[in-house]
C-alpha cells in the first residue's frame, strides 16, 4: 500500500508543471481533554466558519467518551446541532442539557466519507487537495501515529506540492503540522477506513446597496446554497435532504420591510448543491442623520441523520449571511458657491463659477447648474471646481441657481444667486450744447444731458473737447457748465458708463464766435452824394475770421425798402439798388454772421430823378410881339436839389450857355417875322435838365384887306342882294375891326357882320337889298393880333340901274363924286364906325 501510495504521489506531483501552496486560515485549538480531538477538530472548523464554539459544548453534543472517544457519526451529530435539539450530556459542571449551541441557533452541513472503494481511491489525493482548494478544511479520523495505537482526529487545512506535505492543525501536535502525504494518506489515514467529514454552513450572499437615500424602497437579496462540494457528492444519503427550506431577514430599526412583504420566504432548494435567490424590498428611515443596520439572512432547513448515540435524529441546519447598509439622510453641504466674484450686476455675459461641495457619507454625486431658475440643468464636473457659463438669453435677470445630490439622492438646499446681465449700453436721449445752437458767442456753454439705461444706474461720465485728453470720470450730472477754449469749430464728446462698465459716446460739434464780421468797404453810386439815377451800383466787401458765409440786409430809409442776401467772407459784392423814393435816402448795410454778430455801415444819397418844373414867360404873357427884343421872365422849381444853371434858345437855334438863371431877362427874336418858340432848359443838382418853351408871334408889318362879293352877275357885276366878304391879310383882332357901308343917297347902310374864318375872313351882309343905280363907299378899320393897324379906306362901287350891270372898277368922271362920298364920310365915320361895329 505505501508503494502504491508514493506513486501516486510521485504521479499527482509531476503533473504539476510548478509549485501549489494552499493554506487556509484556520484557527487553531488545541485539544482541551485527551478525548477531546474530535471537539477540537470539529472546533476548528466551527471557529473557520463563524462561531467559535467551546469544545466542552461540542462534547456535550458529541457524547464525549474519556475512554474510547468520540464516534465519528456523533462528531457528525455535532456539526447539524441547532436550537431544535438537547445535548446527550449534560453540561460540564452541572446544570441542564445544551439547547442547541449558544453562540448560533442552527447547525452546519457534514458530509462524511470513507475513501475505501477503488474509485475513491484513485481520488484519494486529489479529492483532499481539491477540497481544501475549494476553501473547505477536512476533519480526518486518523491513526495518531505510525504505532496505529490510538485513533486520531485532525484537519487538513493545506498543501504544499513542492514538499509533498499537507499542512495539518493537530490538536495534539499543534498548529500547520506538516505531514507527509503519502503518510497521511496511506498509512494514518487508514484507521477508520480514510473516514473524513467536510463541515460548511449554508452559503448565505447578501446583497444590499451600499448607502440608499432617506424613505427610499431598496431591494435586499439572499444567494442561498446548500453546498455540497463535488468530493463529496456521493456521500449525501438521500434522507439527509432538507426539507421545508427557508431564508428570514431580520432588519434592525429604524429600517423597516416595506409594506407587504414578509420576513420569511420559501427557498427552492431540494438537495445538496442547489441554490436559491431571494428578494425583499426594505425601506429606509426618513428621520435626518446617517444611519447602518446589518441585515441578516438567515436561512435553514431541517435534515435527518443517524448516529451512534442518538440513532435517528432530525435537526435544523443552515446558514447566515449579512450586509451593512447604510441610509444617507444628510444632504450634501455647499462649502463655497461664487458667482462672478459675488458680483449682482455683470456686463459680461461669461460668468465665472466657483463652487466647493463636500458630502460625508456617500460623496456628492451631481452637482449642476442653472442660468435660468431652474428650467435647464447643466451638469458640473466634480463636486468642486471652477468653470465659465455664459448667460445667453439676452440681457436681464438671471437666477443662477447651484443643485447638489449625494451619492443617494439627498439634495443640498439649491443656492441661488441673482445676476442682472447688462451688455447694453446706456442711451443717450438728449445731448445739447448751448441749448442746441452750433454757434456760441461765448465760450462759457450750457451742456444739457440726459440719458438712461434699461438694466442698472448710470455711474459716471467723461468729456472731452475737441482732441484734448478725456477728463477723470466723474458722477454722471444732466446740467453742467463747460469752459470752450478760443474762438473756432470744436467737438465736445461725453461718454457714459452705467455700473457694469458699459459705455456710450456721443460727440456734438459746435462753434465758437466772439467777435464780429468787419465791412471794409460800402460805397453807392460810385461814392457820388447825388443821383439822377434810381438805380446805381453799390459795391461792399465784409470779412469773417470764421464764417465762411455772411448774411446782409441793405435797408432803405425812410422807404423801407429792403434785400437781404448771402455772400462769402472775405468776398465783395455789386449790386444794382434801385431807390424806392426820392431825395436823401440812406441805406443801411446790416451784415450778421452765423453767431448772430452784425456789423452795420451806412451810405446817405440824394436821388433826384425829377426833372426841376421850369416855368416860362415871353413879352410878359403877350402873345404877339411888335419888336423882337422882349422880355422873359423864367422860374423853376426842384423839390429835391438846388437849380444850378439855365440856357435858352429860339426856334431850333443854337443852346446858349449854361448860365445863373437870374441872368436871363430878355431874349432877341431874331429877324424877320412871324411865330417864334423860345426853349429854356434848366439843371438841377442832380444833373437833371427840366425844359420848358413859350411862343411869340413877332409881327411888325401892317395887315391888308381885299374885298369879294358873295353873289356876282356875268360880267363881274355885284348883284343887289350880295355880301361882302372881307379877306384879311393876317389874323385880326376881331374886336378891333370896324366897317362902314355908305351909299350916295341913304347914307349909313346897315350891316351884320359874320366871321367865317376868326379873324381872317370877315362876311358883311347889308341889311336887305342894296338900292340898284347907287353908289357905295366900305371903310374897314382895326387892328391885328399884335396891334398893327389896318387902314383900308375904301372901295367904290355901284350897282348897276334896272337891267343894267357894272363892275367895280371906278372910272375917271367918278373920281369927283369919290371925292364928295369921301369928304361926307369923314363926318360921319365916328358915327358909322361905332354903328357898324355895334351891329356887328
Amino acid at each position: 500500500m505505501a508503494v502504491i501510495g508514493l506513486v501516486a504521489v510521485i504521479a499527482l506531483l509531476s503533473q504539476s508543471t510548478g509549485a501549489e501552496v494552499v493554506d487556509l486560515p484556520v484557527p487553531y485549538n488545541r485539544q482541551d481533554e485527551t478525548w477531546y480531538c474530535a471537539e477540537a477538530s470539529l472546533q476548528m472548523v466551527f471557529d473557520y466558519w463563524g462561531e467559535e464554539i467551546p469544545q466542552h459544548d461540542i462534547g456535550d453534543v458529541a457524547n464525549e467518551r474519556p475512554v474510547g472517544g468520540t464516534y465519528a457519526s456523533d462528531l457528525e451529530r455535532a456539526a447539524r446541532f441547532s436550537n431544535l435539539s438537547t445535548s446527550y450530556q449534560y453540561r460540564e459542571g452541572g446544570g441542564s442539557r445544551l439547547v442547541g449551541y449558544d453562540q448560533r441557533s442552527y447547525g452546519y452541513a457534514a458530509y462524511s466519507k470513507q475513501w475505501t472503494t477503488s474509485g475513491d481511491l484513485s481520488t484519494r489525493y486529489t479529492d483532499l487537495m481539491g477540497l481544501v482548494r475549494g476553501g473547505y478544511p477536512v476533519i480526518l479520523l486518523c491513526w495518531l501515529d505510525a504505532d496505529h495505537d490510538v485513533s486520531h482526529f485532525r484537519v487538513v487545512k493545506g498543501f504544499d506540492t513542492d514538499t509533498g506535505d499537507f499542512l495539518v492543525n493537530d490538536p495534539v501536535h499543534g498548529p500547520n503540522f506538516r505531514m507527509n502525504m503519502t503518510l497521511l494518506v496511506d498509512d494514518l489515514w487508514t484507521s477508520y477506513d480514510r473516514w473524513g467529514m467536510v463541515v460548511v454552513p449554508w452559503t448565505v450572499e447578501v446583497q444590499v446597496p451600499e448607502v440608499v437615500g432617506p424613505g427610499e424602497e431598496f431591494s435586499v437579496q439572499a444567494f442561498v446554497e446548500y453546498p455540497l462540494p463535488e468530493q463529496v457528492l456521493n456521500a449525501e444519503k438521500v434522507y439527509s435532504w432538507p426539507d421545508g427550506p427557508i431564508a428570514t431577514i431580520t432588519v434592525p430599526p429604524p429600517f423597516a420591510l416595506a409594506p407587504g412583504e414578509n420576513a420569511t420566504l420559501d427557498l427552492d432548494i431540494t438537495r445538496g448543491g442547489d441554490s436559491d435567490t431571494v428578494e425583499w424590498t426594505l425601506v429606509s428611515p426618513v428621520s435626518e442623520g446617517f444611519w447602518t443596520a446589518e441585515v441578516v439572512v438567515l436561512a435553514e432547513a431541517r435534515t435527518k441523520g443517524y448516529s451512534t448515540s442518538y440513532y435517528w435524529y432530525s435537526d435544523r441546519t443552515g446558514g447566515v449571511g449579512s450586509a451593512t447598509v447604510g441610509c444617507d439622510a444628510v444632504p450634501p453641504t455647499i462649502d463655497r458657491y461664487d458667482a462672478a466674484g459675488g458680483a449682482r450686476v455683470l456686463g459680461d455675459p461669461g460668468v465665472n463659477i466657483v463652487y466647493g461641495t463636500s458630502d460625508a457619507h456617500t460623496g456628492v454625486d451631481v452637482v449642476r447648474l442653472s442660468i435660468d431658475g431652474g428650467t435647464s440643468w447643466l451638469d458640473l464636473e466634480g463636486s468642486s471646481g471652477e468653470f465659465e457659463v455664459t448667460l445667453d438669453r439676452g440681457d436681464g435677470d438671471y437666477q443662477l441657481m447651484l443643485d447638489v445630490t449625494d451619492g443617494v439622492g439627498n439634495r443640498a438646499s439649491i443656492t441661488t444667486s441673482t445676476i442682472t446681465l447688462d451688455t447694453t449700453p446706456p442711451r443717450i436721449l438728449l445731448f445739447q450744447l448751448a441749448g442746441g445752437s452750433t454757434i456760441v458767442t461765448h465760450h462759457r456753454i450750457l451742456v444739457e444731458l440726459v440719458a438712461e439705461d434699461d438694466m442698472t444706474v448710470l455711474e459716471m461720465m467723461t468729456l472731452r473737447v475737441g482732441t484734448e485728453p478725456w477728463g477723470a470720470w466723474e458722477p454722471y450730472r444732466d446740467q453742467f457748465e463747460l469752459v470752450l477754449p478760443a474762438d473756432g469749430e470744436t467737438s465736445v464728446e461725453v461718454r457714459l458708463r452705467d455700473s457694469v462698465d458699459n459705455t456710450v459716446s456721443a460727440v456734438r460739434r459746435l462753434t465758437v464766435d466772439s467777435t464780429p464780421p468787419v465791412i471794409t468797404h460800402f460805397e453807392v453810386a460810385g461814392g457820388l452824394g447825388t443821383t439822377r439815377e434810381r438805380t446805381v451800383e453799390l459795391t461792399f466787401s465784409v470779412r469773417d475770421e470764421l464764417d465762411p458765409e455772411l448774411d446782409y440786409t441793405i435797408a432803405e430809409a425812410p422807404t423801407g425798402t429792403a434785400t437781404s442776401g448771402t455772400t462769402a467772407a472775405d468776398s465783395t459784392v455789386m449790386l444794382d439798388w434801385t431807390y424806392g423814393g426820392e431825395g436823401s435816402l440812406t441805406l443801411t448795410l446790416t451784415v450778421t454772421d452765423w453767431a448772430h454778430h452784425t456789423a452795420e455801415a451806412a451810405v446817405t444819397l440824394v436821388v433826384d430823378t425829377e426833372p426841376p418844373i421850369v416855368s416860362l414867360v415871353l413879352n410878359g404873357g403877350e402873345r404877339v410881339t411888335t419888336t423882337p427884343n422882349i422880355p422873359v421872365a423864367v422860374s423853376a422849381i426842384d423839390v429835391t436839389t438846388d437849380v444850378a444853371k439855365a440856357r435858352i434858345r429860339v426856334n431850333s437855334n443854337e443852346w446858349g450857355p449854361w448860365s445863373d438863371m437870374s441872368t436871363f431877362r430878355r431874349v432877341d427874336l431874331g429877324p424877320g417875322e412871324g411865330e417864334r418858340t423860345v426853349h429854356i432848359q434848366v439843371l438841377d443838382g442832380a444833373g437833371n435838365v427840366g425844359e420848358t418853351s413859350a411862343t411869340v408871334f413877332l409881327d411888325t408889318a401892317a395887315p391888308t384887306a381885299s374885298v369879294t362879293f358873295t353873289v356876282m352877275k356875268p360880267g363881274g357885276v355885284v348883284d343887289g342882294g350880295s355880301a361882302i366878304v372881307v379877306t384879311f391879310s393876317e389874323a385880326m383882332d376881331e374886336a378891333s375891326i370896324g366897317v362902314v357901308l355908305m351909299d350916295n343917297s341913304s347914307g349909313l347902310i346897315d350891316c351884320d357882320l359874320r366871321w367865317n374864318e376868326a379873324g381872317r375872313e370877315l362876311l358883311v351882309t347889308p341889311q336887305g337889298t342894296l338900292s340898284r343905280g347907287s353908289h357905295f363907299v366900305l371903310q374897314v378899320q382895326g387892328k391885328d393880333l399884335v396891334g398893327n393897324d389896318l387902314d383900308f379906306r375904301g372901295i367904290i362901287f355901284s350897282t348897276p340901274d334896272a337891267e343894267d350891270d357894272w363892275d367895280m372898277t371906278l372910272t375917271e368922271d367918278s373920281a369927283v363924286l369919290l371925292m364928295v362920298l369921301v369928304l361926307v364920310l369923314a363926318g360921319v365915320v365916328a358915327l358909322g364906325y361905332g354903328l357898324v361895329k355895334r351891329r356887328g
